[in-house]
């Protein structure tokens, strides 16, 4: 008897974090219902998924359905009536469908597994997508928290305002008060007053040494004054704005010079000028205190007249930002030794801000492959020339406008116009030095520095010179109850969660964690902190990643960081040295470490992506053993090519990020890129050095770089590297 089919459910379930977590590590391509529980699943487009499934017949084409309720992650989403689909590659957001539209969702699906599939086999790279209704709840959120963080709660300012004798008795007072309206002055309490003899010298105490002092008493206590309480409406200054309303103490002669003032109009001499004010704070206090004790002022929201709560932090890796640009500038091997300092000076006095820098050598071949729209020009050999002839130094920089501005300050390419016709721009100010070795007609016209001439070069010098990277983080036991607060700190600065687990560690764990530590006093301590509690560990990914994430935290010890940066992670969560908040790894190999440590499951998955995307191929076997010949070939050539550069002088570049740009970094980067570690050895290896000291030091040491991100993979340990414009 044949055995009954087992059928296979279509969309994997999802109700917890750690099964969403668990579902993002798939190779290929997420298809996710997001649903509310009291609606659930879309049921409209299941027969549309179960034909493309069939279809397709795609191993890495998967679907899911998860409920916002319970997920974390979906918050944002949570209460939504209307379906959404959300489409995940590799661990990142690469698309998102509003409603049930099934010919949009099929383009969708097709669309994004092809780009899946051209990921895996190196033809492309993922572009990670904000989703525009997350943002613009974002925008609206951050609106919300700039009015909040732009206004205050404060004490309504008050003063007192008496209408003298004179003019109640007259019948003036009517008219005063209704003058007072009509400049916004709001009477919050009134009362009729017979002064005594004492009240009045008491009253008006400040007054006493003056002439007309017994005649002022006498006159106070003639008859009813009316007592006021006033206010500007839902304004401060109602001091200033009364007593230029009612005019000077003046005498009778300069009565008639004030016009417009409540006093010129009613007063009848020095005396009898009807109406008296506070002058200041202080004396508001002291006649409020007089007639109205215990009276508690009103509160009102007005403008911060400087903002008193931190700004949130933001990068240019950051997506919450808007109006700033990025653009990224090179400085060729003579600028970078000759004038390096002198141009980071003008940059900085530009307005932009470094975000990031990374010295870099490219060889002959590198330097003419990205610059290969150039070749057939008569400056392209010596363009290449200059370019491979020592180490480069790349800025990403960032500012309103940042892409214009760059190239306005840089001046024209060719140096003799820019001497002629833009002396101040850099480009004619810095220039081949006459003592260099290669001096021909056509490398004196080579300028020494590079910017991206639009959006799109910009996004490939990013990816070229500051790639994506992982990075391990862990939140503490001391901090773990803050740990939604310090990971909303991370998302602000352009991070993306790629993974997290929450564990106590074991102390076997915890030693294996620290062991580069076992030598140091501390180590009993701190293994003793680390199994104390909860720790929670992330895998965080973004351009820089492992600097960034360490410039972040902040110093080790927090009472520094607070000194140093003060809007660090540890600074403000940290208590000591060893209750620090937060960890970070150092470098690459620690990441890997760490990861296999803790993350084992990733570093599987994304095996058996590699061996998915093979298995999924629509090429033969013969044209995937010949695309191994071919790449066995290269390699074999690379490594020739690197061996006889080995006797060269070598860069080991690294990242220095300046720590004092990151406060203001950036409105940017709504696109960061996550590539797949399986092909990391498709791109370059660039080793980021987060104290600009070492640069001299990297001028003496040899480094083994993979090739740069690109069409052709090469690898090089001479120096090379990148100029875009001639």
């Amino acid at each position: 008897m044949a055995k009954k089919r087992v059928e296979i459910a279509l969309q994997e379930e999802v109700v917890d974090e750690d099964g969403w977590n668990s579902l993002l590590n798939k190779p290929g391509l997420i298809v996710v219902d997001v649903y509310q529980a009291w609606c659930g699943p879309c049921s409209a487009v299941v027969g549309l998924f179960k034909r493309l499934k069939t279809e397709i017949n795609d191993d890495l084409l998967h679907f899911a359905v998860a409920k916002a309720d319970t997920i974390e992650t979906f918050e944002l989403y949570r209460g939504k009536c209307e379906p959404y689909f959300l489409f995940f590659g590799g661990g990142c957001l690469v698309g998102a469908v509003k409603g049930v539209n099934p010919p949009e969702l099929e383009r969708c699906i097709i669309s994004n597994l092809k780009q899946e599939h051209d990921i895996l086999n190196g033809g492309a790279h993922r572009v990670e997508i904000c989703d525009p209704m997350i943002v613009a709840k974002q925008i609206k959120e951050a609106e919300i928290r700039k009015k909040r963080e732009e206004e205050e709660e404060v004490e309504q300012e008050l003063t007192l305002a008496v209408l003298k004798p004179d003019v109640v008795q007259s019948g003036m007072a009517e008219h005063i008060i209704e003058e007072l309206k009509k400049r916004g002055i709001e009477i919050l309490e009134k009362q009729e007053h017979l002064f005594t003899t004492e009240e009045a010298e008491i009253f008006y105490e400040n007054v006493r040494d003056q002439p007309y002092f017994q005649e002022l008493v006498e006159f106070m206590t003639s008859g009813p004054s009316e007592i006021m309480v006033c206010a500007l409406k839902d304004k401060q200054g109602i001091i200033e704005e009364l007593k230029a309303l009612i005019g000077p103490s003046i005498s009778e002669s300069d009565l008639d010079e004030n016009k417009e003032t409540l006093r010129a109009k009613y007063a009848t001499g020095l005396v009898k000028n009807a109406i008296h004010t506070s002058s200041s704070r202080e004396e508001a206090a002291r006649e409020l205190a007089f007639f109205y004790p215990g009276y508690e002022p009103p509160v009102i929201t007005v403008k911060r007249a400087q903002a008193t709560s931190k700004p949130r932090k933001e990068t240019v890796f950051s997506t919450e930002k808007h109006g700033v640009e990025r653009t990224v500038a090179v400085l060729r091997p003579q600028a970078y030794e000759l004038y390096k300092d002198k141009i980071l000076k003008q940059i900085k006095k530009a307005g932009f801000t470094i975000a990031g820098k990374k010295v870099i050598q490219l060889s002959k071949k590198q330097a003419e492959e990205y610059y290969k729209e150039h070749v057939g020009q008569p400056y392209f050999g010596e363009l290449t020339t200059v370019m491979s002839s020592g180490p480069c130094l790349a800025l990403l920089l960032a500012r309103e406008d940042a892409v214009a501005k760059w190239r306005e300050m840089l001046g024209p390419t060719n140096v003799t116009e820019a001497k002629a016709t833009a002396p101040e721009s850099l480009r004619a100010q810095f220039t081949m030095n006459a003592s260099a070795e290669m001096r021909s007609k056509q490398t004196e016209e080579i300028n020494l520095l590079h910017g991206s001439a639009d959006e799109h070069e910009v996004e490939r010098d990013v990816n070229m010179f500051f790639p994506v990277e992982e990075t391990i983080a862990a939140i503490k036991p001391d901090a773990f109850a803050n740990r939604d607060e310090i990971i909303e700190r991370i998302k602000a600065a352009g991070f993306h969660v790629a993974a997290r687990k929450e564990t106590t560690l074991t102390r076997d764990m915890a030693k294996k964690l620290y062991e580069d530590c076992s030598d140091k006093p501390f180590y009993d301590d701190l293994v003793n902190h680390m199994v104390s509690g909860q720790t929670l560990f992330m895998v965080l990914t973004r351009r820089d990643a492992i600097s960034g994430w360490r410039q972040l935290m902040g110093p080790t010890d927090p009472n520094e960081a607070s000194d140093e940066s003060s809007e660090s992670i540890r600074s403000i969560y940290g208590r000591d040295i060893l209750r620090n908040a937060v960890h970070g790894s150092s470098n690459p190999e620690d990441v890997q470490r760490i990861q296999n440590l803790l993350f084992s499951g990733i570093e599987a998955s994304e095996k058996s992506q590699s061996l998915l995307s093979r298995s999924n191929s629509r090429d033969s076997i013969n044209e995937e053993i010949k695309a191994d010949e071919v790449h066995s070939s290269v390699l074999k050539e690379e490594e020739q090519e690197a061996e006889s550069a080995r006797s060269q002088e070598n860069v080991e570049t690294r990242d220095y990020s300046d720590e004092e740009n990151t406060a203001n970094i950036q409105k940017v980067n709504n696109k960061e890129m996550r590539e797949s570690s399986v092909h990391s050895k498709m791109r370059q290896s660039i080793i980021f050095d987060s104290d600009s000291k070492d640069e001299e030091k990297t001028r003496n040491e040899t480094s083994n770089n993979t090739s740069l991100t690109g069409k052709n993979s090469i690898t090089t340990s001479r120096p090379g590297s990148s100029v875009k414009d001639a």
